[in-house]
């Protein structure tokens, strides 16, 4: 079995759109909220989404969505809606895509942990920025574009672009993947960086990065012992009931 730890969601890059997503730190409440991708530039083969679809989630925390976003289209990926996850095959270099061979190497039972750094509702939480884990997608299985129907890509952010057909995208199995309930909290900031708490390595039983480095990664890390890091998720109440939803 292999675990990834994969960072998504709206940051403060330009490809991110400039913001994070709220988080409410006293109950993990919290508004899921993709990254743009520059999808305003591309040609799409359906309608894609903008960011109207998160509008409501995100003024339930009492927050509204920047004026530069509204009227955006969003790279809804993942999108919990199809149950899908999309990674490029080329780089902007057009060099093979290092996410894109990562997803290409994943196999049914495999699993995708998603994580982003939100940003808290209150000025009394620790750090400027909470990252969370909010999802996971157990993989059902991984195909490229030019192999799905075209219903199928409709329904994904990397299908619905034109000229994306060697993309690859992660169906997930629907028994067992979703959104959690509530934002689980795993990062701290020591030594410069956000990085995954040191309790939290220790339950997991590590990471592929040095002392848990999550801030930004070209590379995301893997889990060294997986079932240890799903045994650890079983029992947070916060992961329980899966939404599918976004």
């Amino acid at each position: 079995m292999k675990g990834i730890l994969l960072r998504v969601g709206a940051d403060q890059t330009a490809a991110g759109g400039r913001w994070n997503a709220p988080v409410d730190p006293q109950s993990w409440r919290y508004a899921y909220v993709p990254i743009t991708a520059g999808e305003d530039q591309r040609r799409h083969i359906a309608p894609c989404p903008t960011y109207a679809v998160f509008e409501e989630q995100v003024a339930s925390l009492r927050v509204s969505l920047p004026p530069h976003l509204n009227g955006t289209k969003v790279h809804l990926d993942p999108d919990f809606d199809s149950l899908t996850y999309g990674e490029p095959y080329l780089a902007t270099n057009g060099r093979r895509a290092s996410r894109g061979r990562l997803i290409e190497s994943l196999r049914e039972g495999d699993f995708i942990a998603f994580f982003a750094g939100f940003r808290p509702t209150t000025q009394s939480y620790q750090h400027t920025l909470a990252y969370c884990l909010f999802a996971i997608f157990f993989v059902q299985r991984v195909r490229q574009v030019k192999e799905l129907t075209l219903q199928e890509r409709a329904v994904c952010a990397h299908g619905r672009r034109r000229h994306a057909e060697n993309d690859f995208v992660v169906q997930a199995n629907p028994a067992l993947s979703g959104r959690f309930h509530r934002a689980i909290p795993i990062g701290e900031f020591r030594q410069n960086a956000y990085r995954v708490r040191r309790d939290l390595l220790a339950e997991w039983g590590d990471l592929t990065v040095r002392d848990g480095y999550i801030q930004r990664s070209a590379q995301p890390p893997r889990f060294k012992s997986p079932r240890r890091f799903l045994l650890w998720l079983a029992n947070q109440p916060q992961s329980a009931p899966l939404l599918q939803n976004n």
